[in-house]
């Protein structure tokens, strides 16, 4: 079918896009799937569009939830256009809800670390000041891609002091910080995905005796059982050009359990890493994508 063939295409275009957020990549992917379902009438063609879309970004949880909540529609006869509403709905509504509850935990005065360049996170901090707090927020270059200067920059922009720092003297600055608070890339029953050093500044956190707060959507917890963290290599020369005798080796994320945590702030405010553990247990998978993780990426 031709219109088949234009939204496999769609779906190329969105697995080769490495600069939009997850978020916004699963709101374009539920928009091309629920025009889709609307035009394609054939279930096995439908089911081939869906898996096709999460080789392309396997790794990106509401991508995952996105595509497990479509097959399991399918399956209950539910239709997948009316899924994919409500998905894009709840999705763009979470963002918003989850700054407030957020914000709530930061206090007038507060100096604030963070790490990394995180829309959720300058949300948060943006409902803050509208509500009348004076904050300091604390953040590093975050290597090798260095995106934290752009966090910075954000940062500046809303009118708060920023200090901006090399990545290892963030755990010598975070002696004078009131609590720490980073994004999440997912969220499964044991770890939290994020930038690659987050598991050392929870392991710091934890030392000082210093809150570590996790702020993510549901959208980011992963059903139970699936483990989408792979240790996949990036470009070498982000660190330095190749040297002879020399094995570079550059990775983005990396896994921070969740007894690391303190707290996750999720729609429904913050919760225990027991509470998520619950949460991902409660969610269901449908047997394809519970087989594509068991396989490896």
């Amino acid at each position: 079918m031709r219109e088949a063939e234009e939204f496999f295409g769609s779906m190329d275009r969105i697995g080769c896009d490495n600069e939009m957020g997850a978020v916004e990549l699963t709101l374009k992917a539920s928009e091309v799937l629920g025009t889709a379902a609307s035009t394609i009438r054939d279930d096995h063609t439908l089911t081939e569009l869906l898996v096709y879309l999460l080789k392309q970004k396997p790794t990106m949880a509401p991508m995952v939830n996105l595509v497990n909540g479509a097959l399991l529609s399918m399956e209950e006869g539910l239709p997948i256009d009316g899924f994919c509403g409500s998905f894009r709905s709840e999705l763009q509504n979470s963002g918003r809800i989850v700054s407030e509850k957020a914000s709530a935990l930061i206090k007038d005065g507060f100096r604030v670390m963070t790490y990394s360049n995180s829309s959720t996170i300058s949300d948060t901090l943006m409902k803050a000041v509208s509500e009348g707090k004076r904050l300091e927020v604390v953040l590093s270059e975050a290597r090798p891609v260095r995106e934290g200067r752009l966090m910075a920059k954000r940062t500046s922009d809303l009118g708060i002091p920023v200090t901006l720092v090399a990545d290892s003297a963030l755990f010598q600055e975070m002696e004078d910080v009131d609590i720490v608070m980073v994004g999440a890339d997912a969220l499964s029953h044991r770890y939290m995905v994020n930038k690659i050093g987050t598991r050392g500044l929870a392991s710091q956190a934890r030392l000082l005796g210093k809150d570590l707060i996790a702020v993510a959507g549901s959208d980011k917890v992963l059903p139970a059982g699936i483990e989408n963290y792979r240790k996949v290599l990036r470009p070498t020369d982000e660190i330095m050009e190749p040297m002879e005798g020399v094995r570079i080796m550059n990775y983005y994320f990396d896994q921070t359990p969740l007894n690391l945590v303190s707290r996750i702030v999720t729609e429904k405010g913050p919760m225990g890493p027991h509470e998520i553990i619950q949460e991902a247990k409660e969610k269901k998978v449908h047997p394809f994508v519970s087989e594509f993780y068991s396989r490896g990426l």
